[in-house]
């Protein structure tokens, strides 16, 4: 009898661990916000905004050439969730070395117009998505800088008021 309540006991703490990092989301079953977008000459364009079941995993540190960072703010400006991606204006493309048959060379390539899509989760008082290029810091800094690339604003008949 005792070995059931510990078991009891364990299994509902490691749920309460579990939930106290999570954001508040809806209640009841989750849902995930699509967001398409265009990077249009260097301005973030909504093209499109689908609300689907299911959850976002939070993504793990991307360790690229040129990364973007999005942050999901409250009107307060508090972040409530947040993101690291690929930099959707550059493209890698690899190709085989013509002086060196089976080598492969890589060369980034800028474009001025791109399409994609971020999935966040649909927060409880969510008001807007920001979106930050990181920037290599000077010298003696700790961290890139961060340079506001453009704010993509959330409906609120979508997102959980």
């Amino acid at each position: 009898m005792v070995s059931h309540r510990c078991g009891y006991i364990s299994l509902c703490t490691a749920f309460l661990l579990a939930l106290a990092g999570e954001p508040a989301v809806a209640q009841g079953n989750s849902q995930v916000v699509f967001l398409h977008l265009k990077l249009k000459q260097g301005k973030l364009i909504l093209l499109d905004r689908n609300v689907r079941g299911g959850s976002v995993k939070q993504s793990r540190a991307v360790q690229q050439y040129a990364t973007w960072n999005y942050d999901v703010r409250s009107r307060s400006g508090e972040v409530l969730w947040s993101g690291t991606m690929r930099d959707p204006s550059l493209r890698r493309y690899e190709y085989e070395d013509p002086n060196e048959p089976g080598k492969l060379k890589g060369r980034h390539v800028d474009l001025d117009n791109a399409e994609f899509t971020v999935r966040i989760p649909d927060i409880v008082g969510a008001d807007r998505v920001e979106f930050y290029r990181s920037i290599a810091s000077s010298a003696g800094a700790e961290r890139p800088v961060r340079q506001l690339i453009g704010t993509i604003p959330l409906s609120p008949g979508g997102m959980q008021q």
